[in-house]
């Protein structure tokens, strides 16, 4: 298991996660209590995964690694005590994007 302090977890989510929105990648994030979560999701896989998504629609990455949707969540983590909830982002183009699947629960 990993385990890293609290403000590692953060430089490391932003670094994850483009939160620019003069790439035009996502033009919008929102976590109910990302910098709360400690790194504690299962690994789904090492390798990031292509998906494409549409411009202006809401999708949840999936934090906990439990999801049978990967890399979207499907509310495994309902079943679970870590704690971890989704990543909720919308994509500012529509194209394909690569998402992270080594899910350590930011």
């Amino acid at each position: 298991m990993l385990s890293i302090g609290r403000k590692a977890a953060q430089q490391v989510a932003r670094k994850a996660i483009p939160l620019s929105t003069k790439s035009k990648t996502f033009e919008s994030i929102h976590t109910t209590s990302q910098s709360e979560q400690m790194p504690k999701g299962e690994v789904f896989q090492k390798q990031p995964v292509k998906v494409r998504m549409e411009e202006g629609q809401t999708y949840n990455w999936c934090a906990c690694g439990l999801s049978k949707k990967q890399p979207f969540c499907d509310g495994s983590h309902k079943n679970s005590r870590k704690g971890i909830v989704p990543i909720h982002f919308v994509p500012g183009a529509t194209k394909e994007y690569e998402l992270c699947n080594f899910n350590i629960g930011f």
